[in-house]
């Protein structure tokens, strides 16, 4: 892959535009340059997507368009790729295939042209790249530069596209403008209709002209900055080179159109010079008195004294060798045409030529086009290590969801089998009765009616145990039921940043915690003003091994929620309804108001808890997940009205209670 030429410069939007707009406009402008290019069926290409996707106007051609964008970089690039033939009648518009048969039968590899367009735009400025690339193989590629025909449009560049960027903004280097310096220096060779679309070249072309009233020291000061990026170009006596020299530029040969067949009449030579250096050069014209001024501050060995052409690079200086600065006199580009044998014989082609492989060559991306890319690619980074978490937070989820069912089916397995128990025992029941009355009424012998008795006593006995069971059985699947919502809440939450319409991953803002302790650590903090958080509460929370500290966050703010309502209420403001409810409405997680007689006779004491020096029972709680130490905590805590807080007793692995399961 061979570099033919690449210009980058720099856009400063208008007033009153974005940079992203001007950056949408010079996209929008160039896209429809290469829509233009195919005539008539330009039309019919379809729209860019901008999303990484190409589309392909003719056989073996493509059109690839990206967009990214960050908080404050915006990225676009736009890709075109053809392969070279001749421009059928009707406008171009290439097909076929990319291999042609010569003269002799035999084939050879076509090249392929490749214009690539990179803009990119902070929030001051937009930076433009656009480069076009030739691939062949082997030796082809060292031809390909001088075989770039009139036809391709991508020879025309900086005559259709370039040009009409510069028209239309401020386009710089650095801070040179891609204008000339002015563009005639001594003598009026510019028409008005150069600066009609400008108006910020003519304010350019004023100040270099009113210059400490000295165009040549303006000049001068020109060439000698150190800041000065493109190479300027010294034309002496324009119109001397025409005469003196027919056909050595293009600008005389009959039907030659530069730029638009409405403009032929105006434009000038100067102007064709510079159109055609747009980018890699900026022109200056001048008489031969003017030139001999020039002399006077440079000498006569860097300065031009006849007609001609002079190149001056970047860090010129007055001591420069003047042999850097190469010098093209009437006689030199006579020599010159004479052995020319090659497609290139023109005087501006062959320093467009020699320029552009520079150029070329030269080029580097710029540095804002570099920082929207690293911006960019840590932004995708960014998005991969969340999407990966989200990812991990899901699928534990639906673990947590796949355990619950299989818990719910189990218990839902046991409480039938119970029920099947408890049906049977009533039928044995029910025929000991029918049995006993029957003895009682035939007289039974007293020893007989004793063991129906104790045989009755025994069945009402066993039927009661089965009740408790059945009893604790069907609590338990209530548990196991709000965990499995609860693990379904959980889990509908976490997909829900995957489900956005615009498929962008929101990132988590929820804070993360290592374990329970740290959670209710940072709870006290963030809600001083309600929650009080007991030593037993923090010596749990040390013992915990729950795996969902995020989990016990939301259930504290949940209460402390509840808890400004509850005494909010107290004061006449609006009612908090049943405690139940808030809850239900806040938070996915099972709410009680109280432990049963039976909990409370069997293991009272373990719900009494202890902060410096006070002790209190608490029985409202709130029960997060199930199953076991590390899928299970309970949260213990009770309004204070005194002091208008709610207290925290309790944070940690679930107590025990009547009718657990070992």
């Amino acid at each position: 892959m061979g570099v033919i030429h690449a210009t980058q410069f720099e856009v400063d939007p208008p007033a009153g535009q974005t940079t992203r707009q001007c950056l949408a406009a010079i996209r929008d402008k160039i896209t429809g340059w290469i829509r233009s290019c195919y005539g008539r069926k330009g039309e019919t290409i379809p729209r860019f997507a901008f999303d990484g996707t190409g589309v392909a106007p003719a056989f073996e051609h493509e059109i690839r368009t990206d967009q990214q964008d960050s908080q404050i970089y915006q990225l676009v690039s736009v890709e075109w790729e053809f392969p070279e033939r001749s421009p059928p009648k009707g406008g171009w518009h290439h097909g076929g295939p990319r291999v042609e048969q010569t003269r002799d039968n035999t084939h050879r590899r076509l090249p392929v042209w490749q214009f690539s367009s990179l803009l990119a735009c902070d929030e001051k400025v937009v930076q433009v790249a656009l480069v076009v690339r030739a691939v062949a193989e082997g030796s082809v590629l060292s031809a390909i530069t001088s075989r770039m025909r009139l036809s391709n449009p991508l020879s025309a560049v900086r005559v259709y596209l370039l040009d009409d960027l510069v028209n239309q903004w401020l386009c710089r280097i650095g801070q040179q403008s891609l204008l000339p310096f002015p563009l005639a220096v001594g003598e009026s060779l510019i028409p008005e209709e150069v600066f009609r679309n400008h108006p910020e070249a003519r304010e350019l072309f004023v100040q270099a002209k009113a210059a400490g009233g000295d165009e040549v020291a303006a000049l001068v000061e020109h060439l000698l900055s150190p800041e000065r990026p493109l190479p300027t170009l010294v034309i002496v006596a324009p119109r001397a080179l025409l005469e003196g020299v027919p056909g050595a530029f293009e600008y005389t040969q009959p039907g030659y159109v530069p730029t638009d067949p409405a403009n032929v009449p105006r434009i000038t030579f100067p102007e064709y010079i510079q159109v055609r250096l747009l980018g890699l050069a900026q022109v200056v014209v001048m008489d031969l008195p003017t030139a001999q001024r020039l002399t006077e501050h440079i000498g006569p060995e860097r300065s031009l004294s006849a007609p001609g052409l002079r190149l001056y690079w970047p860090g010129f200086t007055r001591t420069a060798p003047p042999a850097h600065h190469p010098r093209y006199n009437l006689k030199d580009i006579r020599t010159n045409l004479s052995k020319s044998r090659g497609p290139i014989d023109s005087t501006e082609a062959s320093l467009q030529h020699e320029l552009a492989y520079l150029s070329g060559d030269c080029f580097r991306e710029g540095p804002i086009i570099r920082a929207a890319r690293t911006a960019l690619a840590s932004l995708r980074v960014a998005q991969n290590q969340a999407a990966t978490r989200l990812a991990e937070r899901v699928a534990a989820a639906e673990a947590a969801a796949k355990h619950a069912q299989r818990m719910r089916d189990t218990f839902r397995h046991e409480q039938d089998t119970l029920q099947r128990q408890l049906d049977d025992a009533n039928r044995q029941l029910a025929d000991l009765r029918c049995q006993l009355a029957a003895l009682s009424s035939a007289s039974a012998p007293d020893h007989a009616q004793d063991e129906l008795t104790a045989e009755l006593e025994r069945a009402w006995n066993e039927n009661a145990h089965l009740r408790a069971e059945a009893e604790a059985t069907r609590r338990r699947l209530n548990e196991i039921e709000v965990e499995l919502r609860a693990a379904q809440a959980n889990l509908a939450e976490l997909w829900q940043p995957l489900a956005k319409p615009d498929g962008v991953l929101a990132l988590v803002s929820e804070p993360t915690f290592a374990n329970v302790r740290d959670t209710l650590t940072a709870a006290a903090a963030e809600f001083a003003d309600i929650l009080v958080i007991w030593d037993d509460a923090l010596r749990a929370a040390e013992q915990s091994r729950f795996a969902h500290p995020t989990q016990v966050f939301r259930a504290l703010r949940a209460i402390a929620e509840v808890g400004r309502v509850y005494f909010a209420a107290q004061e006449e403001g609006p009612q908090l309804g049943p405690v139940e409810h808030a809850f239900a409405s806040r938070i996915p997680f099972k709410y009680s108001g109280f432990e049963s007689q039976t909990t409370m006779s069997m293991y009272g004491a373990e719900r009494v808890f202890r902060h410096a020096g006070r002790s209190q029972q608490m029985q409202r709680h709130l029960t997060l997940g199930g199953g076991d130490a590390v899928n299970c905590l309970v949260i213990y805590f009770e309004f204070d009205e005194t002091a208008q807080r709610v207290q925290i007793g309790y944070c940690g692995r679930h107590l025990r209670y009547a009718g657990q399961r070992t």
